[in-house]
């Protein structure tokens, strides 16, 4: 069965690349809720919104699937918090979605065993090696070990691929290293993210240029050395030279948030309608197809090949494989294909 979806995986991901033009990934922020209050991340300043149901998901997931996507992420807030999950990411298996959940981790020693079996890979978060100096990030005491506990019981399925993600600040660039020590003290990948600015929020916590391109070299270095990092080398240099690109994020990845509308990223929304709010869709009103085929998609993509602004991974990755950089490639693969 795995063999059968990486093959089609790979034929939906040419067609995407040299066809079609329309994304195989669907990324769902499921709830709006969240039980920690990051210092780099603010989602969670949203708390409880109307969420859409578990028929209007699964209904979305089915039009997913028939418009020829094959990977559905699921994240949030905390996803674990929906007590309908279970369901959700059952269905998504039961219809050929490859199904990776992004989790704080707080909740998923008591929830793997209802989901385990669905899932394609989990990726935890977790900021800093210190257990006292990841809770204060968090400002949840104690979520340190409730995310190593859930990934050591995580590691007991063994179809899954586990990875811990880091967010790269000031509060934690010193411990890049110690990071990656962890993740090889669980026996599992690390991906680093460099942490998205928002101002009037995080700005104290942002690398300068120099320090951004130190930790790059860092990486790269550790990387060379065979070290579990998932990230390719060529993010690394993109992100340390502060590489120009070209974002191709509209024709691989679309994200439904937690009441149905299609977003679109705040920054490629200000250039293509700087006056106006830019509105791609819901999926509670109207198919993904018939969104992806709408005049305002069309715009949302040529306004994203015109952006190079952010230093995220997917944006960068996905540019990198867009372009066939050998490099960018072989390292996706190596993560996808077992």
């Amino acid at each position: 069965m795995r063999l059968g979806r990486n093959l089609r995986f790979l034929l939906c991901a040419l067609r995407t690349r040299l066809v079609s033009g329309r994304p195989i990934f669907l990324s769902h922020m499921i709830t709006s809720k969240c039980d920690c209050m990051c210092a780099t991340c603010r989602y969670w300043t949203l708390g409880e919104r109307d969420e859409m149901t578990m028929n209007e998901v699964c209904k979305m997931l089915d039009e997913a699937r028939s418009a020829g996507m094959t990977d559905y992420i699921v994240w949030g807030g905390e996803p674990l918090l929906r007590s309908d999950l279970p369901q959700v990411v059952k269905h998504a298996n039961s219809i050929g979605l490859d199904v990776t959940l992004l989790t704080n981790g707080s909740r998923l020693a008591d929830r793997i065993e209802e989901i385990a079996g669905e899932l394609y890979g989990i990726i935890v978060s977790i900021d800093h090696p210190e257990p006292k100096m990841h809770d204060k990030l968090r400002r949840q005491n104690g979520i340190f070990d409730k995310a190593v506990e859930g990934i050591k019981l995580a590691k007991s399925f063994e179809q899954l691929n586990i990875f811990i993600n880091c967010v790269i600040s000031k509060a934690n660039v010193d411990q890049l290293e110690e990071m990656v020590k962890l993740a090889e003290r669980l026996d599992v990948k690390i991906t680093f993210e460099m942490m998205e600015v928002v101002k009037g929020y995080n700005e104290r916590l942002a690398l300068s240029r120099e320090e951004t391109t130190s930790a790059m070299q860092k990486l790269i270095h550790l990387k060379e050395e065979g070290r579990p990092i998932a990230n390719s080398i060529a993010y690394f240099e993109s992100v340390g030279n502060h590489s120009g690109y070209v974002c191709h994020v509209p024709k691989v990845l679309v994200t439904v948030e937690w009441d149905g509308k299609v977003r679109v990223c705040s920054t490629i929304a200000e250039e293509a309608k700087p006056k106006g709010n830019f509105e791609l869709g819901n999926v509670k009103l109207e198919p993904l197809s018939k969104i992806f085929k709408s005049e305002e998609y069309e715009k949302y993509v040529k306004a994203a090949e015109r952006c190079c602004k952010c230093y995220l991974s997917y944006p960068r990755e996905i540019a990198m494989i867009y372009s066939f950089n050998r490099e960018a490639i072989g390292n996706f693969f190596s993560k996808i294909l077992r």
